[in-house]
């Protein structure tokens, strides 16, 4: 069985002079972000694979997106909230490695999306000619299913170095310990990051570019709109970028500077804690930033509801 150590405070490895009330504000804050996750990320899923309109490439990739960023939550969230209640909580081996291993793809697979939606933004507003040949259906669900296999295949390279799983109780999941596991995050998460500089490097090149080229002219107008939408879905792109990196840089900063250490103490627990309290931030935001910021998207969702609505009075 790998349980949690016997002196472990469930409070949170928090210093001993916070009461249990600190336990309950963090359960109660694992759970609401865990049920926000699921409902708008599912939200997000219903409404591109049932309104035919919204089935296009690009939007598969905001679907991989909330799939992974959902993944993350469920990872993280339900044994948060059973190891804050619950205090003789226990769990397997296997259920640990399991976990462990899902923990790292969640937390590689979504800068990996990221890094591709960039580039697809790039290539939507820069090469407008050749990107519906370059980014089909089906290519775009190819490099969905690859990158998943390669954040897959670099996490489990952790079990050739032999089982170093184990509960780390500042992030009250398991992580794997090898050296092997934190060059692997490195080999997956380094390319994405450098995908989405290169990417809006060119898009704001362009942007300026443009900007200049197109006089501000009666004539002009039509281009000018559809530029600046293509500019405005970039910009959304990249506000859930920063969302999402703001709170997983701080979380992984955190778990390096724990993991150099021979002994962590309460103080690297409590940034551990706090920054994953955080990060789990990062997996609900996104639909409500396409919401607020694409007026198709509320359409759909509102047509979605309507048509759901209208099947349950049938079935009534």
């Amino acid at each position: 069985m790998v349980t949690t150590p016997g002196d472990f405070n469930v409070s949170g490895m928090l210093p001993p002079d916070l009461s249990g009330a600190s336990q309950a504000f963090q359960a109660a804050w694992v759970v609401s972000i865990l049920v926000a996750s699921v409902l708008s990320n599912l939200t997000v899923l219903a409404v591109v694979l049932c309104i035919e309109d919204l089935r296009q490439p690009a939007n598969y990739l905001l679907c991989a997106l909330s799939g992974g960023q959902m993944l993350q939550v469920l990872v993280m969230a339900p044994q948060a909230a059973v190891l804050l209640t619950v205090p003789e909580a226990s769990m397997t081996e296997a259920a640990c490695v399991l976990q462990g291993i899902l923990f790292m793809v969640s937390i590689t697979f979504t800068p990996c999306i990221l890094g591709i939606l960039s580039f697809d933004r790039y290539h939507y507003i820069v090469h407008p000619t050749e990107y519906r040949n370059r980014f089909t259906g089906r290519s775009v669900l190819t490099a969905i299913a690859c990158t998943f296999l390669y954040t897959f295949t670099m996490t489990v390279v952790g079990l050739f170095q032999g089982n170093s799983y184990s509960l780390n109780i500042g992030l009250l999941v398991c992580t794997n310990s090898a050296v092997v596991s934190d060059v692997a995050f490195v080999v997956c998460s380094l390319p994405a990051i450098g995908l989405i500089a290169y990417s809006y490097i060119l898009i704001f090149k362009e942007a300026r570019s443009h900007s200049r080229k197109i006089l501000p002219s009666v004539c002009y107008d039509a281009r000018r709109k559809d530029f600046k939408a293509k500019i405005k879905t970039a910009k959304t792109v990249m506000l859930a970028i920063v969302i999402f990196f703001l709170t997983w840089a701080s979380m992984v900063v955190a778990y390096v500077v724990s993991s150099s250490r021979a002994e962590p103490g309460p103080g690297d627990m409590l940034a551990l804690r706090v920054t994953s309290l955080i990060f789990l931030l990062s997996a609900f935001p996104n639909p409500i930033l396409y919401a607020y910021r694409n007026k198709f998207f509320r359409d759909a969702v509102r047509r979605l509801f309507r048509r759901t609505a209208n099947a349950v009075k049938d079935m009534v």
